[in-house]
């Protein structure tokens, strides 16, 4: 691994910035993917990715240069398998409910843009529908968890009624959570590691507010569903689809908070 590193290194020098320095790298963990990612000189951060990750954050990335809260990509080697990315000096986001955060939540995912491509879900890992790619993720949720006492008739009236919809096709974050918020040294709010998905916009932003019950636990289900011009029963149909798969994740990694969650979506 540290031979791979200095060979990235060499070639950030020669491509990118001659005077970076090996000696100011700094380590990070990512327990997700299983990414090497390092900061250098304080300026750059480095991410190692296969293949498919990494084509799917420069596309994403690419289109996405007006949305300042998202991060600046620098520099990409397709053939060592790892990208430069502005580095953030700042600390992740600890929410306090407010009305300000679902408010940028909103400005952001209402910049996004229709994306041309003949499939959703993961971008290059492609589903035919929405409702196929929505089904699989609420799927793979329960079966994590090997507990079938967590389906729902909601669920599945939602999922049925995505199904006969026809859904806009949108490049979103797909990971768009407070996991992945993070407030810069000018107190701005800073969105990292993409997970690009092709699908309806709305899922992204119920996604990003039901992340943490900091976020949602003191707002009402009509103010959150008063975002967006788009008809109602599709807006509560998306939502309780992106809050059955917070919840269901809250169950396997954060049991404290499962009844607060659960609360919610019983009362939708």
């Amino acid at each position: 691994m540290q031979e791979n590193i200095a060979i990235i290194i060499e070639d950030i020098k020669l491509n990118l910035d001659k005077n970076v320095d090996i000696s100011s790298i700094k380590y990070f963990t990512d327990g997700v993917s299983g990414s090497t990612v390092f900061c250098l000189n304080d300026k750059y951060l480095v991410k190692t990715m296969d293949e498919l990750e990494l084509k799917a954050q420069v596309t994403f990335l690419s289109i996405y240069t007006n949305i300042d809260e998202f991060a600046k990509l620098l520099y990409t080697n397709k053939f060592l398998g790892f990208a430069v990315f502005e580095f953030v000096d700042g600390v992740l986001f600890k929410y306090k409910s407010n009305v300000k955060i679902v408010e940028t939540l909103y400005s952001i995912v209402s910049r996004y843009s229709l994306f041309s491509y003949d499939y959703y879900g993961y971008l290059y890992e492609d589903k035919k529908s929405w409702y196929e790619f929505l089904k699989d993720e609420t799927l793979n949720e329960i079966d994590m968890l090997h507990n079938d006492n967590l389906s729902d008739k909601k669920l599945e009236a939602a999922l049925l009624f995505i199904k006969n919809e026809k859904t806009s096709k949108y490049l979103l974050h797909g990971d768009f959570g407070a996991h992945n918020f993070m407030i810069d040294k000018n107190n701005s709010l800073k969105v990292i590691d993409p997970m690009p998905v092709v699908g309806d916009r709305l899922y992204d932003f119920y996604f990003a507010i039901f992340s943490s019950i900091e976020i949602f636990k003191d707002l009402s289900i009509d103010y959150i569903l008063s975002f967006f011009d788009e008809d109602i029963n599709h807006k509560r149909n998306i939502l309780i689809v992106a809050l059955y798969i917070r919840m269901i994740r809250a169950y396997k990694y954060n049991r404290d908070d499962f009844d607060i969650y659960y609360d919610w979506f019983k009362k939708i």
